[in-house]
């Protein structure tokens, strides 16, 4: 436990370490994120404006600019005209360049000369404001020329976006801005910073956190693994007793005499079956009904715990049917002790609704190994006994024996003759009552002249 505790406490530390540095990452990312887009939209703006107020004065130089010598290009007089102009509309704004291509790439105007006439048909970003979508880059640049000069060490965003009147009218070129966001992005590593150090500060409040949640869950954890132990033994209590009695039902009772086989045939002691049922039970269901019904199997049940030996096995197989287990008996005399102990506790009165009842048993006794060694027989055997007893008159046991078996096959012999003879009787019957069939005259012929 100890040991658990901790590695719990490494591997809690190890996970606030790098909850906290993934937090950082994320918020620094979503922050420039957010600028990004932000300063994206301003440049979108600037454009929009630039296509407004002055790309109508200069939308054919751009044009044609492809037909027109590259070299001498730079040294136009149109191009110191668009430079006018948009020195004029980022006067007072962040944007230190400005390039503006044709639809070929080909770079008409750039806030560094030297850049006019180059190809940048292939840079992804231009394709993209090509087909009408802007783009943006945010990069670190040691140097880049403006239309101040040379700057160094400057945070730059390049947003390509496409030049048309309308959003819905053709793309007629591409205008790449450069906005200078070093102040922006120093502020946000600054408050990156702040809140990192904030989070590494509260981490051992977090860490002693964790550790009082931790042994509260390992308290919670120990309490339901009790509750699902008591959840199991509930279960499997229920699938193996009986609702009503709160004795073993029968599914408990095949497991159990299958094991008190096993246990007598390796101590080579014998064992008894009773099979008891209640006498007249349906009678008294019927006349008193079911909640009556109930109660006397609750009584009954507790009689017959009352009357067995303390290691005796008592089950309720099903309706008014119960079943008892003797191991070691000492023989026949001593299972029919019990027998008339389970009588006599039986028989006694009972208040039912009013009414005084005396309900009786009937109890058949099967032996083992005498009778069968094998559990299922060993129950049909005492269950026959049981029938046995209700045929001398109830209230009484007796022990199985095979002529009970012989009787029930001779039975079983006649009973089966007996429904061939009424089979062939009523067919016999059908047969003599069926109308018979109508008598046909003969053809009359011709005579033969």
């Amino acid at each position: 436990m100890f040991n658990l505790l901790r590695y719990s406490q490494f591997l809690a530390l190890a996970v606030l370490t790098a909850v906290v540095i993934a937090l950082s990452l994320l918020y620094r990312g979503l922050l420039f994120d957010a600028m990004v887009e932000s300063e994206t939209h301003a440049n979108v703006a600037l454009t929009k404006t630039f296509a407004n107020a002055i790309w109508p004065a200069h939308a054919r130089f751009v044009a044609r600019a492809g037909s027109l010598d590259r070299k001498t290009l730079a040294s136009r007089e149109e191009v110191a005209a668009l430079d006018r102009d948009l020195r004029r509309l980022s006067n007072g704004l962040p944007v230190v360049k400005v390039k503006i291509y044709d639809l070929n790439g080909l770079t008409v105007y750039s806030t560094d000369s030297r850049q006019i006439g180059e190809d940048k048909s292939p840079n992804p970003g231009y394709q993209r404001a090509r087909d009408g979508y802007p783009a943006s880059n945010l990069t670190f640049r040691d140097q880049i020329d403006s239309w101040e000069g040379g700057l160094t060490d400057r945070h730059i965003l390049a947003t390509y976006i496409p030049v048309h009147v309308y959003d819905a009218a053709p793309v007629e070129a591409v205008v790449e801005v450069y906005t200078a966001l070093t102040e922006q992005v120093a502020a946000l590593q600054r408050g990156q910073w702040k809140i990192l150090a904030a989070v590494l500060g509260a981490m051992f409040a977090i860490y002693a956190v964790m550790q009082l949640m931790l042994q509260r869950y390992q308290r919670l954890l120990a309490e339901k693994e009790r509750e699902r132990a008591l959840q199991e033994e509930r279960i499997r209590h229920q699938a193996y007793h009986d609702a009503l009695t709160g004795l073993p039902n029968r599914a408990s009772f095949a497991e159990h005499l299958e094991a008190a086989l096993r246990r007598a045939k390796r101590a080579g002691w014998p064992l008894a079956l009773l099979f008891l049922d209640l006498d007249l039970f349906k009678r008294v269901n019927d006349s008193l009904g079911h909640d009556a019904g109930d109660r006397l199997l609750r009584v009954a049940a507790e009689r017959i715990r009352r009357a067995v030996r303390e290691a005796d096995q008592i089950f309720r197989m099903g309706g008014d049917e119960f079943t008892v287990l003797l191991e070691d008996v000492r023989g026949p005399e001593e299972a029919a002790m019990v027998a008339t102990r389970v009588l006599e506790g039986v028989a006694e009165p009972l208040q039912l609704h009013e009414q005084k009842l005396a309900v009786t048993a009937s109890i058949g006794i099967a032996l083992y190994p005498h009778d069968d060694v094998l559990g299922e027989r060993l129950l049909k055997c005492a269950d026959t006994a049981m029938y046995r007893a209700k045929e001398l008159g109830r209230n009484r046991y007796a022990f199985f024996a095979r002529e009970m078996n012989e009787r029930i096959d001779s039975q079983m012999v006649v009973e089966a003759a007996l429904r061939r003879a009424l089979s062939d009787a009523q067919r016999e019957e059908e047969r003599a009552q069926a109308p018979a069939p109508a008598r046909q005259e003969p053809l009359s012929t011709p005579a033969i002249r």
